[in-house]
């Protein structure tokens, strides 16, 4: 199997914590005992911040409802998330399937314990308003400015090829800063961003730069809706040492998530500018169909759609096969608690 050299660089100090091959799941042969809400058990996990809400759910009483205390913090990307679970500075992080993928293409012993998310419901592709880009169809033998992240090249490529334009026909500029994207943009470094809601309604030619989208940005018309694309994650060792633990994670992040489906659009908006500090609604300026863009509205409540998973594997290995690893058997790592079974 081939290796990846990044994400083994990158794991490479924490690779003695892994003793245990990466042999699928060990289910105990009963149902886990439930965690005692009067004496909870702390956890460490990584969240993502306002995309997973994490703040939201514990203040929600959610996590104490099953007995967990969990303590939140970030790491700077889904790689950085495996490599503190090998090296037991976590107990249970988030981090993008491909990410994972690839943890289990270098061996790493672990274990999917809740799918949280499908792929972004829409993606913008930003160019310059009045510049040489109309449609998407003028994107052929254009540059196009693309993150690193294997998802998002996977996503870039996907919508090229879902609105009519060879992939292999344009030229992909990684970029190095997202933090300088509008301003490499307007540049003309690039001259189509993949980039995010947030950063097409602060550059609108009132605020910022003046962009504007191209093309149908559903994400439906390259992927499977039902796919998990980003879940959290533990070690097979901790897993196994812990069942109950990953059972109330799973079962207390799939209760949240049922409650926000159900919250309008204003209230999660509140909420996220009461934890997170973001003014969702400011940006929005009184479009709903904006507001709706900028809140996460792809949480998946559980169990795991195995098969449509697998799909957004292949999309993968299709669209970005030097980035991802091929051959995993990703489904023996995929614990019980993502599963519904006991």
């Amino acid at each position: 199997m081939s290796s990846f050299p990044r994400l083994a660089a990158a794991l490479a100090s924490v690779l003695f914590a892994s003793t245990l091959a990466a042999c699928g799941e060990e289910a105990p042969s009963a149902s886990p005992s439930a965690l005692d809400p009067a004496n909870p058990a702390k956890i460490t996990v990584a969240d993502a911040g306002y995309a997973n809400a994490l703040e939201i759910a514990k203040a929600k009483g959610y996590f104490s409802k099953h007995g967990l205390d969990p303590k939140l913090t970030q790491t700077q990307s889904g790689v950085a998330t495996l490599a503190a679970l090998q090296g037991g500075s976590l107990d249970i992080g988030y981090a993008d399937f491909y990410a994972g993928i690839n943890a289990l293409g270098n061996s790493f012993d672990i274990q999917l314990v809740a799918n949280n998310n499908t792929n972004l419901t829409s993606l913008p592709f930003l160019v310059k308003s009045g510049g040489p880009v109309k449609t998407v169809a003028d994107l052929a033998g254009k540059k196009v400015g693309v993150s690193p992240v294997p998802q998002f090249i996977v996503n870039t490529r996907g919508f090229l090829e879902a609105n009519g334009v060879d992939a292999n026909s344009v030229n992909f500029v990684i970029i190095q800063d997202a933090t300088g994207a509008p301003q490499a943009l307007e540049r003309g470094d690039y001259d189509v961003w993949a980039g995010h809601w947030n950063a097409a309604y602060a550059n609108d030619g009132k605020t910022g730069y003046n962009f504007t989208t191209v093309g149908n940005t559903s994400t439906k018309a390259w992927s499977n809706p039902d796919a998990t694309t980003a879940a959290f994650w533990t070690t097979g060792d901790y897993a196994r040492k812990h069942p109950e633990i990953a059972h109330a994670f799973a079962k207390a992040l799939y209760e949240f998530h049922a409650w926000w489906n159900t919250v309008s659009p204003s209230e999660q908006a509140d909420l996220v500018q009461q934890y997170y500090k973001l003014d969702f609604k400011k940006i929005a300026g009184g479009d709903d169909a904006k507001l709706r863009n900028l809140l996460p509205t792809y949480y998946q409540t559980g169990p795991i759609n195995l098969d449509a998973t697998q799909s957004w594997y292949e999309l993968g290995l299709k669209y970005a096969p030097d980035k991802i690893a091929k051959g995993v058997d990703w489904k023996s790592h995929v614990f019980a608690s993502a599963t519904g079974k006991p």
